[in-house]
């Protein structure tokens, strides 16, 4: 993570990208996971062992979208995190992860 703010903090894309792979290992039958283009076609690649060999195997996800898979990665690490948003500066892509606020009551 780059750096924090009152509400928010900022992922880069790799960081991003390893947050979304760990917790997919986690939840599905997939090692080494690789994204590419993740984002428009909700592919990755891992890699599955067959017979002694490694063969490395393309799959779709289909029921979700990049900043939903990675707003429920931050929220297995324990961040109530309510809503993602990609920011692309100086050609550099990184993703702003904005907390949950919780409402103050007045006294």
């Amino acid at each position: 993570m780059n750096y924090y703010c009152s509400d928010s903090f900022r992922l880069s894309q790799s960081d991003a990208n390893e947050k979304v792979a760990s917790y997919l290992s986690k939840v599905i039958d997939a090692v080494n996971i690789r994204i590419e283009n993740f984002e428009k076609d909700n592919h990755i690649y891992d890699t599955v062992s067959y017979h002694g060999k490694d063969i490395e195997r393309l799959r779709r996800i289909t029921n979700r979208n990049y900043f939903e898979i990675l707003k429920l990665a931050l929220h297995s690490e324990g961040l109530p995190i309510n809503y993602v948003k990609k920011v692309e500066r100086n050609g550099e892509i990184s993703y702003l992860c904005f907390f949950e606020l919780i409402e103050k009551k007045g006294r």
